[in-house]
């Protein structure tokens, strides 16, 4: 493959990321959330229930920032952090009520902003995109599961 057309896909996408963030921050705000807290709890909506390492993990943030985050979330009554009843040392993190209605609230509005974006655009070209898309993060996937082990030895 031409490294022209990989270098503009990256260029495209990664512009496309970050303008798609300008265009959700006032939904974010509006909720008093940053793009960290809402990582945290559309990474906790997906698991349903997991471990501090799982979700650092599946939403890639670092240990620090991670605590930093849940701490405010934990005291905005968003997220619980429920110990085990065998080991106190081991706690489970869940959104509770308030976290799921707040993460859906900002999923909403997402989708119609979304919707709004897409609104010129036909949908066999939204489905071949994403299609493009799916396979560029199973490959992202991959190549990262290769260096976690890697990284092991």
């Amino acid at each position: 493959m031409a490294d022209e057309i990989i270098k503009e896909f990256i260029d495209t996408w990664g512009q496309a990321v970050l303008l798609w963030q300008r265009l959700r921050r006032p939904i974010l705000e509006n909720e008093q959330l940053t793009p960290t807290d809402k990582r945290i709890l559309y990474g906790l909506y997906r698991m349903k229930q997991a471990t501090k390492k799982e979700l650092a993990q599946r939403v890639v943030l670092e240990h620090s920032s991670l605590t930093r985050s849940l701490d405010r979330l934990v005291e905005k009554g968003l997220v619980a952090r429920i110990a085990s009843k065998d080991d106190k040392r081991f706690v489970q993190l869940s959104l509770t009520k308030s976290g799921l209605a707040k993460t859906q609230s900002i999923k909403s509005q997402s989708l119609e902003l979304a919707k709004e974006l897409f609104s010129g655009i036909t949908a066999e070209n939204i489905k071949q995109s994403s299609g493009v898309i799916k396979q560029f993060q199973s490959a992202m996937e991959i190549r990262l599961e290769k260096q976690k082990i890697r990284d092991k030895l």
